[in-house]
């Protein structure tokens, strides 16, 4: 995690610029542990919000915010990202409802986006299902590359916002659920 929150700075910090301005106040929301979405959640200013995660670094930006209620997911750490997973996290997420949900995952190949740890797609997948809005935060690097476990078809997901980077073929192929970030 802590490389990937150097590669692609730029980028990301452009999507999560905008990516923060999808929450409102008085929402629900459901952030994976991916380093685009600990970007935006470092900008997310609205108050007062509920913020459920299974990532310990999400945990930390909101753990001493009083305009936020934090419900972390349980479950067995990844050490790779800090995130939660496992049978736990998942159960606990079941459980739950959520007006938006924020996530990135390693890559996007033809129709569906992929990660590259089985129990870290199985929390996302069953976020997707209890998330009202789902929207996937994936800088242009991503685009084209597939990972370990197919985590969704894009068709499942409700906007993906990425950098101007990004192929034209891609955003043929997506259409008008694809927001494209203006360079800062």
């Amino acid at each position: 995690l802590a490389e990937r929150m150097k590669e692609h700075i730029e980028e990301k910090q452009e999507i999560a610029r905008l990516a923060a301005t999808l929450v409102s106040s008085q929402m629900t929301i459901l952030l994976d542990g991916g380093s685009t979405v600990i970007y935006t959640a470092r900008q997310i200013e609205a108050r007062p919000l509920q913020v459920v995660t299974n990532s310990l670094g999400i945990a930390n930006i909101f753990a001493d915010d009083d305009g936020v209620e934090l419900v972390l997911i349980g479950g067995t750490l990844y050490p790779r990202s800090g995130v939660l997973v496992g049978p736990i996290a998942t159960g606990c997420v079941a459980d739950l409802h959520a007006d938006l949900l924020l996530f990135s995952l390693a890559g996007i190949y033809e129709n569906a986006g992929f990660n590259q740890n089985l129990e870290m797609a199985q929390v996302e997948q069953v976020m997707l299902q209890q998330a009202a809005r789902s929207v996937l935060l994936m800088d242009s690097s991503k685009f084209g590359g597939k990972s370990l476990t197919r985590v969704c078809g894009l068709d499942e997901v409700d906007q993906i916002v990425t950098d101007s980077k990004v192929d034209l073929e891609w955003q043929d192929q997506i259409g008008s659920r694809m927001i494209i970030v203006p360079p800062a």
